[in-house]
């Protein structure tokens, strides 16, 4: 294998380490390794947030049709530390960001580099033996809800037929 530029070309080559940043905000990372009883790893920006600490994670993406300019929305909703000695309830916005969630068989990717816009917005499904996923296009609305033991992803298409990716 060799990735080396030509000898004679006067463009550097980028460093490895620049090459294998994150790109357009953080990035969330749900690990479903079983769903009954549900066991999960999430990660937020590198940081686990533990199991029970999760409260919810929600992503709607709808659209826009001739009633609504559309929704874009992923959010996180978590227990952390109090002042008091309690736990308190903090939730954060995703996008700009990408969330990967991988549910045993299952992967879905969501990448959305600019909050409140369908520009550069991506969902993929799943993983071919080449290591990329499925690009969705004809994508009409994505709906994905954790909450508690409660694990739910469907996606409608333009043609108005929808499907359930996972349901729990």
């Amino acid at each position: 294998m060799n990735n080396t530029p030509h000898p004679n070309s006067s463009v550097p080559q980028p460093r490895a380490s620049d090459l294998a940043r994150i790109q357009g905000g953080g990035l969330t990372l749900l690990v479903v390794t079983q769903k009954d009883p549900l066991s999960l790893y999430l990660f937020l920006n590198g940081r686990e947030i533990a199991q029970p600490d999760v409260e919810s994670m929600t992503i709607l993406l709808q659209g826009p049709n001739a009633d609504s300019e559309g929704t874009i929305h992923a959010s996180l909703s978590y227990y952390v530390p109090s002042i008091s000695g309690g736990k308190n309830t903090q939730t954060i916005a995703l996008f700009p960001g990408t969330v990967e969630i991988l549910v045993e068989t299952r992967r879905i990717q969501i990448s959305c580099p600019f909050p409140n816009t369908f520009d550069g917005l991506w969902v993929g499904l799943g993983l071919r033996p080449d290591g990329s996923p499925h690009e969705l296009t004809g994508l009409q609305a994505f709906h994905f809800l954790l909450e508690g033991t409660l694990l739910h992803a469907e996606l409608t298409w333009v043609s108005g037929e929808t499907e359930t990716i996972l349901d729990e």
